[in-house]
């Protein structure tokens, strides 16, 4: 996928800083959950497998449970045998 901030690939979505208020950012609306996946071809009979990570935080206020949240994902980010499964 492409960063619509930087331009660059990436393999994941919405990279900005939520707390900081920059880079690529989810829309502020009511988003319950979303997952999001590739890319990635599939020939008939052919088979994938996808790790999901479901991630959530509290926090004594909205700043504070995305800052736990940032440190919980750029972790689990930084430490790929948790994920990548090649």
């Amino acid at each position: 996928m492409i960063n619509p901030v930087t331009g660059t690939e990436t393999l994941f979505a919405f990279t900005g800083d939520p707390v900081a208020g920059t880079g690529w950012l989810d829309v502020r609306v009511d988003v319950r959950s979303m997952i999001t996946s590739g890319p990635f071809s599939l020939e008939p009979e052919e088979t994938k497998t996808v790790t999901v990570v479901w991630e959530a935080n509290n926090g004594t206020d909205l700043q504070d449970a995305l800052q736990k949240l940032k440190s919980k994902i750029d972790q689990i980010r930084s430490e790929p045998g948790l994920w990548r499964f090649n």
